[in-house]
C-alpha cells in the first residue's frame, strides 16, 4: 500500500530505488514477523534471501506456477 501510495513504478532498482528498497526493507520485517531464518531475509551479511511484492492475487499464482516448473 505504501509503494501505491507514493506511486512509484518499481520494477527495477535503477527505475526507482526508493521502491526497491522499501519493498526489502518490507519483506524482512515481514520474514522476522513470522519467524523466517536470518538465512531468508535479504539484509543480512552473506545472506541470499528475499523476495518481490507482487501487485496481485494472479500475478502471485503466476510467480508461483513458474518458479513451481523451474
Amino acid at each position: 500500500m505504501l509503494s501505491d501510495g507514493i506511486g512509484c513504478i518499481g520494477f527495477s532498482w535503477a527505475a526507482s530505488p526508493a521502491c526497491t528498497e522499501l519493498e526489502t526493507i518490507v519483506l524482512d520485517w515481514l520474514g522476522k514477523a513470522i519467524g523466517l531464518p536470518d538465512s531468508f531475509l535479504a539484509l543480512k551479511p552473506g545472506s541470499r534471501g528475499g523476495g518481490v511484492i507482487q501487485t496481485s492475487a494472479s500475478e502471485c499464482v503466476l510467480v508461483t506456477m513458474l518458479a513451481a516448473r523451474a
